[in-house]
């Protein structure tokens, strides 16, 4: 078996989880290696970047911070809400429709028309909205709370069940 020399340990050792995966990172000959579980393995690249027993590693830290446009916190992929307000899943700004109910757009509940359906504080909107009338976010059509709509407006007169709207 071929001993390591390693020189100048980088002083980074993290225990994670119940199983205490024991990682720390080495410099070596130019290379940067990570030993995770008692395998020294090359991970990092020159500039310290790279994961290392499933952490990213930015300048040889672990990164808080946006790597290739995924945004790391204690060097996992992010989830949650970001100091920017915008809402991040694995990392990634969110969009889409949010266990909370809400749907959200570029991380940020959503506003206004998505697909096709009006949005007010994430949640799908019912009432008038310049001067139409919508239901859970379509414009309302046939019969809503006695008058009758089309399109989102208010029809006024006989339709053809041959009742007065």
């Amino acid at each position: 078996m071929k001993k390591w020399n390693v020189l100048s340990p980088l002083l980074l050792v993290f225990f994670f989880g119940a199983a205490s995966a024991k990682a720390e990172l080495y410099n070596f000959r130019g290379g940067r290696f990570c030993r995770e579980n008692g395998r020294v393995v090359p991970r990092l690249d020159r500039e310290g970047t790279g994961v290392c027993a499933g952490r990213q590693y930015v300048n040889y830290k672990v990164a808080n911070t946006f790597v290739k446009g995924v945004l790391y916190k204690a060097g996992l992929k992010f989830s949650g809400t970001h100091s920017d307000n915008k809402l991040y899943k694995d990392g990634l700004v969110f969009s889409g429709l949010h266990s909370d109910g809400k749907q959200y757009a570029s991380g940020l509940l959503a506003e206004g028309v998505v697909d096709g359906i009006l949005y007010k504080a994430g949640l799908k909107f019912s009432g008038t909205h310049d001067g139409k009338q919508y239901t859970s976010g379509l414009l309302a059509e046939g019969v809503v709370d006695g008058a009758l709509y089309k399109a989102g407006l208010k029809f006024s007169g006989t339709h053809s069940d041959n009742k007065l709207y």
